[in-house]
């Protein structure tokens, strides 16, 4: 840490009560206890950044350094608090849980949308342990924000273009349940000539039969797949 002083004042050593340097410890230790405050899995994020910074030395020279990790994180807070004076936003860390209706855990894939650059896209994720997804780069400022999610046997009842949470939505949004799927029925011609005749209206169209009211036939449950 620097700070610029005319020549002939007191240096830092012989000046401890000066504002400069009293605002230079306050900002350094927000900066440190930031860092300490963040997840495992978020540091381990910023071990893997590795940027340029130019500073400040004595005279108003400028230098610069390559900086990764705590110390480079560190910087880059301390210059946010000097120039907007807030801490620096880093990502958010959420956990959902794919499960059906009973909450209990799911074997399949879940997505968590935002608009990060203006367009939808999913988010870096990694699933901790069976249905658990961990999302450990949620940008705070991308509303709104979307999930869903996709399992054996199982359907989402959510469709993600009616979704949009804010981020403190998102933030105590623990479980995306899914439900049992709905079974395809297939049948054959000869089923169908027998529907046709219990109260269908087939009407033939460019040699193929256009089925256009539903199944009024007794005992029938379900759909019907004409493929």
């Amino acid at each position: 840490i620097f700070v610029r002083r005319k020549v002939g004042e007191p240096t830092d050593y012989m000046h401890k009560n000066s504002r400069k340097l009293t605002r230079q410890r306050e900002n350094m230790a927000i900066a440190s206890h930031h860092y300490a405050s963040l997840t495992p899995s978020q540091k381990a994020i910023t071990r893997g950044q590795i940027e340029e910074v130019e500073y400040q030395k004595s005279h108003g020279k400028t230098e610069t350094k390559v900086m990764l990790g705590r110390q480079l994180f560190i910087a880059k807070e301390i210059r946010s608090l000097n120039v907007t004076q807030k801490q620096l936003s880093v990502p958010r860390e959420i956990c959902i849980m794919l499960t059906d209706q009973d909450l209990n855990p799911l074997e399949g894939e879940l997505w968590l949308y935002c608009t990060v650059t203006g367009e939808w896209s999913d988010l870096p994720k990694d699933e901790i342990y069976t249905g658990n997804w961990l999302f450990s780069r949620v940008p705070p400022g991308c509303p709104p924000y979307r999930v869903y999610g996709e399992a054996p046997g199982h359907s989402d009842p959510e469709i993600p273009e009616t979704q949009a949470m804010t981020l403190d939505e998102l933030r105590v949004y623990h479980y995306h349940k899914l439900i049992p799927a709905v079974p395809e029925y297939t049948t054959s011609w000869s089923y169908v000539d027998k529907y046709i005749a219990q109260g269908f209206v087939a009407n033939k169209y460019a040699g193929e039969v256009d089925i256009l009211s539903c199944v009024t036939a007794p005992l029938f449950e379900g759909d019907l797949t004409i493929g």
